[in-house]
């Protein structure tokens, strides 16, 4: 009578293939939402210098504040305000509406002879961009892409911490 021979199948190596699978998913998958969701840091008012304190010029400066269209929701659709003029932010809304009002801001600031226009199109004085904190990025930086359109490149940016009792607006 011939021996019976058993054969068994060693499962230990297709248990760490499986788990090194499922942790090589984890870890890509956490890392694509977290380039996905960057929260930017902005600076606190007790943090800032002022412009007098770092020599930079106010003169012909035009602000930029981004403001909630709708204030109990501050994740939503954004409008950038300049010198009591609105300007819709959202995606499908027509952005040249506040790149024409700053390209008239900056023609009436060299008619003035407050600045000059750089042969790149550029002009040398400060605008200033103030962002809450919950601004989505993606709007940040399309407010900055237009004021650079615009010839508007020495953007400095503010932040008003609204939790800090001692934040003052600048």
């Amino acid at each position: 009578m011939a021996e019976e021979t058993r054969v068994e199948v060693d499962m230990v190596p297709y248990i760490d293939i499986v788990s090194l699978l499922l942790l090589f998913l984890v870890i890509t998958g956490d890392m694509a939402k977290s380039a996905t969701g960057v929260k930017m840091l902005l600076p606190k008012a007790d943090q800032a210098r002022s412009e007098k304190v770092l020599g930079i010029s106010t003169e012909g400066r035009i602000v930029v504040q981004m403001k909630p269209k709708d204030p109990a929701n501050m994740q939503g659709a954004y409008q950038a305000v300049v010198e009591n003029s609105y300007f819709d932010l959202t995606a499908n809304a027509n952005n040249a509406n506040l790149n024409n009002y700053l390209k008239e801001q900056v023609e009436r600031r060299v008619k003035q002879g407050i600045t000059t226009v750089g042969e790149n199109g550029e002009v040398k004085f400060p605008v200033k961009l103030r962002i809450p904190k919950e601004a989505p990025m993606y709007q940040v930086q399309r407010v900055a892409m237009i004021c650079a359109k615009a010839g508007l490149v020495n953007v400095h940016y503010s932040a008003n911490n609204k939790d800090d009792p001692k934040a003052t607006k600048d």
